[in-house]
Order: C-alpha cells, then structure tokens, then sequence
C-alpha cells in the first residue's frame, strides 16, 4: 500500500476517462483470423465473439466482431501504433487545453478587428456626433458629477481618435488573430515549432502585463500574468526546450520510453 504513488482520486484514471469520451482502441477486432501471437491483443471466442484488449485503457472487452469489420491480415506489435498513456496522456491533454485557450483569443482578437474595421469606416460620423454631444454637455448648466466627468473624458478620446491609431490597432488585432491561430492549431496537433512559438510569443506580453498590473492592479491582470507564466514554465520544462533538461533528444527518449509493451502485459508510461 505504501509503494503505490499518492493520488488525490485513487480509482481515477485518465486513460479510462478518454475512452470513455473517444471510445476504446481496439486494434484486434480488425484482424481476420486470431493466432497465438495475437493473444495481447484478443482472445477468439465463439458466435462471432472476441474478448478484445484496449491499448490505452488495459481493459479487457468482450464483442462481437462481424467477418466483414476483419480487414487485416495481421499486425505486427512492433509496427502498431499505440494510443498516448500515463504521463504523454495526461501532458496531450494540457497541451490542448492551451491550443483551446489560443482558439479562444483568436477568436477575440478577430472579433475586435470587425469592431475596429467598423470603426475605421463610420469614424467620421462618430467624431461628429461625439463632437455635438461634448457640446451639448458643456452648454448645460447642470452641475459638474463623477459621471458626467467619465462621459465627458470618454467624448474627448472619441473626438482625439485619428484614423492612424485605429489603422495600427487593425493591424495588431489581425497580427494577433493569425500567431494567435497559427499556435492553436499547431499545439493541437503536436508541432514542436507551436511549442516554441507559444513560448516566445506569450514571453512577449509577460513585460506589458506587468506594466499593467504596476499602473492598475486588478485579480483579472494578476490572474493572466499567472496563466501566461504558467504556460510558459510549463512548456519549456515538460517539453524540454532551448535544451532544458537534455532539450529534443531526451524528449524523443521519453516517447520511446512510454510506447505500451503488450508482451509479456507490461505498460510503461
């Protein structure tokens, strides 16, 4: 009992939770005819029944397998492709939640281009309407109030807006849409160049966040600096970057390291 590593959710496992999400990976129920040296894959049974063993979650299933869904001859163990376990599973996943969390501000950079595009074609239009509101407001007798100060400072950045600050934000915004995509969809599929690219990029706004958080503190600030240092740290030690921790070639090893051995029954991951 001693042995066995500390875990928060002792009967939890990752592996079981994927397939039963994806479904499970069953590479004998494809093959035609079961022999001897497929007794770590399946099992033959009667009526068309297969007792069939999930590579990513170790489980034993028993169904039942048409002669038309047999299609392979037969695998070779040391050719068959094995699902992601253990620790490749658990850091593929990490890896995808940050491809998603760049989706999602791909997203948002796209949608403040539109506003911006929209604001470059009806600038004009809204520095003269804010211009005859700050007139209005200014021949009023009401009396000075905080909101009327807001509304009034809001109307004066309105009127001071030129048409090359709203080009340079256009600019950003697509800039930012694009690396912002390029890394989502790079990270989901495992690129090693997304991972680098991440890291530069997000290492990139730590500087201006921390700018941020010195004029204005705030949780949402503070949290995003956090997140990004997060990813960052996570990235360059897990995935062995710029040579950290023996760099490529020890992230190669790992891999190797964690293919699922089927003979005799041994997982390492």
């Amino acid at each position: 009992m001693f042995g066995n590593k500390w875990r928060p959710f002792p009967d939890w496992h990752l592996e079981t939770v994927v397939c039963s999400l994806q479904g499970h990976v069953l590479p004998a129920r494809f093959i035609k005819a079961l022999s001897s040296e497929d007794s770590s894959l399946g099992i033959e049974l009667q009526s068309n029944r297969r007792l069939l063993h999930c590579t990513r979650c170790d489980c034993w299933i028993e169904k039942e397998v048409p002669q038309e869904e047999r299609t392979e001859e037969g695998i070779e163990l040391s050719t068959l492709r094995f699902p992601p376990r253990g620790k490749t599973l658990r850091s593929l996943i990490l890896l995808r939640l940050i491809a998603v969390s760049k989706g999602l501000h791909a997203v948002a950079f796209s949608c403040l281009w539109i506003i911006l595009a929209v604001l470059h074609f009806k600038l004009g239009g809204l520095h003269q309407a804010a211009q005859g509101l700050y007139n209005t407001l200014q021949q009023a007798q009401a009396a000075d109030t905080p909101g009327r100060d807001m509304l009034n400072s809001a109307l004066r950045g309105m009127i001071g807006l030129k048409q090359h600050t709203v080009h340079t934000l256009m600019i950003a915004a697509a800039v930012y849409a694009l690396i912002e995509s390029i890394e989502c969809w790079g990270l989901w599929n495992e690129k090693r160049w997304a991972e680098y690219l991440t890291v530069v990029a997000t290492s990139g706004l730590v500087p201006v966040e921390i700018h941020e958080i010195l004029l204005k503190q705030s949780p949402l600030r503070i949290g995003a600096l956090v997140v990004n240092l997060a990813i960052v740290g996570w990235l360059v030690w897990n995935k062995r970057l710029f040579g950290v921790r023996g760099g490529h070639q020890a992230q190669l090893s790992d891999q190797e390291e964690s293919v699922v051995v089927l003979d005799p029954l041994i997982f390492k991951a």
